[in-house]
């Protein structure tokens, strides 16, 4: 069966340094995991496929330190279900937008207090139920008490 609909993810990681004010963009694809994919079809069935209460929202992302083999970013198969080395767990603002309506944003921030002396390489969006949704690995990024990362999550619907 072929995929009409296939759900794409893409990620702008702003780093931020307090001290200079310097901001350095980064962006990269991930990957929609199975689960995911099976969340957004069960949402789509309704009852009796879903939770009650309704948890198949985005919630929260994670964090990790085990995305990188050496200095190369790991590939996410689609299978996994966890993060290879999650570090930390961070509240997400949701958004959606009539302006694109087969779009939704999640931006999330690891202040400078969160994370010191890690360096972060992967990273995934988890449901209020607890299950990942989509997951990206990519070059580490050393955390200091001087640098704010944000991420800001975008799913299409293409």
């Amino acid at each position: 069966m072929k995929e009409i609909i296939k759900p794409q993810g893409f990620i702008e990681i702003v780093v931020e340094d307090i001290s200079t004010g310097k901001i350095v963009h980064k962006s990269e694809h991930n990957t929609v995991l199975d689960n995911g994919k099976a969340i957004l079809a069960r949402s789509l069935a309704g009852a009796p496929y879903i939770n009650d209460p309704y948890d198949f929202f985005i919630s929260t992302m994670v964090f990790g330190t085990g995305g990188e083999d050496g200095s190369i970013p790991r590939t996410v198969e689609a299978g996994r279900s966890s993060l290879f080395n999650q570090t930390l767990e961070i509240s997400v603002d949701r958004g959606w937008t009539t302006d694109y309506p087969t779009r939704a944003r999640f931006t999330g921030t690891v202040s400078t207090s969160s994370a010191n002396g890690t360096t972060l390489n992967e990273a995934a969006l988890k449901t209020s139920a607890g299950d990942l949704f989509s997951m990206v690995t990519f070059s580490g990024l050393s955390k200091t008490s001087s640098l704010q990362f944000t991420l800001n999550w975008t799913i299409v619907f293409a």
